[in-house]
């Protein structure tokens, strides 16, 4: 694993809210290997006393089934345009049809924390991250307006809010 720098809480909180707001990566793990999924829903806040981030998936995801079997994640903020594009290939396909990773171009990373590799590269920012707390989203629960436009033709696939601990936080 090669040297990495942790990083402190107001400067991981900017780099996420930044780059959420473009897509990044969020990798599971799976009995076949390391799957990874475009995100562009989550935020950074501080619950329990600990560090977290919220991010959101659709129970229909191979991700969602994935997470139900290991409640860990790792999140990496792509820097280039190939990273970019293959960010767009994972938002367009699933794992359960095969290998994002090989089919990206993308190479998996030991993280220097738990199970679930990374996106190899340089200059990248991780996360390392443990769900606590996953919640359904319900009608009661949104304004009917937001309910109406992202659910009503779907509701069994509202999103889930995974609500985890950021274990690390580092740039490689």
């Amino acid at each position: 694993m090669t040297a990495y720098r942790e990083l402190e809480p107001k400067e991981f909180s900017a780099a996420f809210t930044e780059a959420i707001r473009h897509g990044i990566f969020m990798t599971t793990l799976g009995p076949d290997g390391p799957n990874t999924m475009y995100l562009n829903w989550g935020s950074i806040g501080y619950h329990w006393r600990r560090y977290c981030c919220t991010v959101y998936v659709r129970p229909s995801r191979y991700t969602a089934e994935l997470l139900a079997k290991q409640p860990e994640f790792t999140l990496t903020l792509p820097n280039t345009p190939a990273l970019r594009e293959a960010l767009r290939y994972c938002g367009r396909h699933s794992g359960r049809d095969g290998d994002k990773f090989a089919a990206a171009g993308l190479t998996p990373a030991a993280a220097p924390l738990g199970d679930v590799p990374v996106i190899a590269g340089d200059n990248l920012v991780h996360f390392v991250c443990r769900v606590l707390s996953v919640r359904a989203t319900t009608p009661d629960e949104l304004e009917p307006d937001i309910y109406d436009f992202f659910y009503a033709a779907e509701p069994e696939n509202a999103h889930r809010a995974y609500l985890a601990e950021i274990r690390l936080a580092y740039s490689s």
